[in-house]
């Protein structure tokens, strides 16, 4: 609203004075509500943890006493989180067993998330078929998701004597100077210059998943880490 002043108001551009309510309270219902647009949730600098000091006390005060109501279809607008658009299966990998788009649906561009399946765009996963992932942390921007690292191991858990190919594609979209080495079931690849993108396929035969275990491993030797964006393990027809 027009007339609507929030605790805390930043303007975002002195050309037009916009002043935006990156603190503000208000009352919903019976309830009262205070919302901080600043990340202080596990803060990091001593200022962060004043704020969150300074507005918990205050939440729990008798001076928090909001005057604006809000409607909740209102509150619905203003924190609507955008639908993500989720890349769709490639043709090449649609009798795939398994086939994961990297951290694509990490809620917030720019910011490192640990890794977490939930976060995954799982397109294929096959009965009895499962994967985890040992990394730096989850990683999307406006050119595309990622697992990143140092180290990064993509554990797969496919269907007992089961042969096929797996497929692992990295990314160094930022052009970062990203190389490394690959390990698969004990047989290494180096992995070059990769700035468009680059599919690595390794064959896999039935005794390496007698187990029920794929082993991939990927070290950076150039840039600051390497990035994983898609796995697909595809059996033979």
């Amino acid at each position: 609203p027009a007339d609507f002043r929030g605790i805390a108001e930043p303007v975002s551009d002195f050309h037009h004075n916009r002043r935006l309510a990156s603190i503000f309270e208000g009352r919903v219902g019976t309830g009262r509500l205070l919302v901080c647009g600043y990340d202080i949730n596990e803060p990091k600098t001593p200022e962060a943890a004043a704020l969150r000091r300074s507005l918990l006390d205050y939440a729990a005060s008798d001076k928090f006493a909001p005057a604006h109501d809000f409607d909740p279809a209102t509150l619905d607008e203003i924190f609507s989180v955008p639908e993500l658009e989720l890349p769709p299966l490639p043709e090449r990998f649609d009798k795939a067993d398994l086939y994961v788009n990297a951290a694509a649906k990490v809620p917030v561009e720019g910011r490192n998330m640990n890794w977490a399946k939930g976060l995954d765009h799982i397109l294929r996963q096959a009965d009895g078929v499962d994967y985890s992932v040992a990394c730096d942390g989850d990683w999307r921007d406006a050119q595309g998701s990622a697992w990143h690292g140092r180290k990064l191991t993509v554990t797969i858990t496919p269907r007992p004597g089961v042969a096929g190919k797996l497929f692992v594609r990295f990314d160094d979209w930022n052009r970062n100077g990203r190389t490394g080495v690959v390990s698969f079931e004990g047989k290494s690849r180096e992995l070059g210059a990769h700035a468009e993108g680059e599919w690595l396929e390794f064959p896999v035969i039935r005794e390496d998943t007698n187990d029920s275990r794929l082993v991939l491993t990927a070290e950076a030797r150039t840039g600051p880490n390497l990035m994983i964006t898609d796995v697909a393990f595809v059996p033979e027809d």
